[in-house]
């Protein structure tokens, strides 16, 4: 899947704050890609059952990306701050699948992400290059890669 990215990202709370990782894909991008980090003064997940989705669109080089993310709770470890989150986007390069499909496998790969890594509620890991990938993508996932269309450009404007 040469067009589709995925992200992993979290507050891990001292000494690396937030961090965020390629878990698949091109790691390439984890310098040139806009960080997912939320601003906490203005959004916060403040427990278990809060979900944020955003979705976002820029351009880096030649490439038009697209990028489908969600956030969920989850507390830094030895810290009692608020607002922290763990989270995972779905990172599209000049190809697009159906919507259904995006966050069908966001939500899968998210929370296959956070019950290998968070442990009632706690990061148990310190960083984003620590995740445990274990079993975090299936052939849901897959589906995607034979479902893409090519994109060229996205009207916001436009309801398609």
């Amino acid at each position: 899947m040469k067009n589709i990215n995925v992200f992993g990202y979290a507050t891990f709370g001292t000494p690396n704050g937030f961090t965020q990782s390629c878990i698949y894909g091109n790691k390439n991008l984890e310098k040139a890609l806009k960080t997912f980090d939320l601003k906490t003064d203005a959004i916060q997940l403040l427990s278990p059952n809060d979900r944020i989705y955003s979705i976002r669109k820029e351009g880096i080089t030649d490439k038009f990306l697209i990028s489908y993310s969600v956030y969920t709770y989850a507390k830094e470890k030895n810290s009692n701050r608020t607002g922290t989150f763990i989270g995972t986007s779905l990172i599209f390069s000049d190809e697009i699948a159906d919507e259904n499909l995006i966050l069908n496998s966001l939500h899968q790969i998210h929370q296959k992400l956070k019950n290998n890594n968070v442990s009632n509620n706690v990061l148990n890991i310190n960083h984003s290059k620590e995740f445990n990938l274990t079993n975090v993508f299936d052939q849901d996932f897959e589906k995607i890669e034979y479902n893409s269309r090519k994109i060229s450009f996205i009207d916001w404007e436009s309801s398609d």
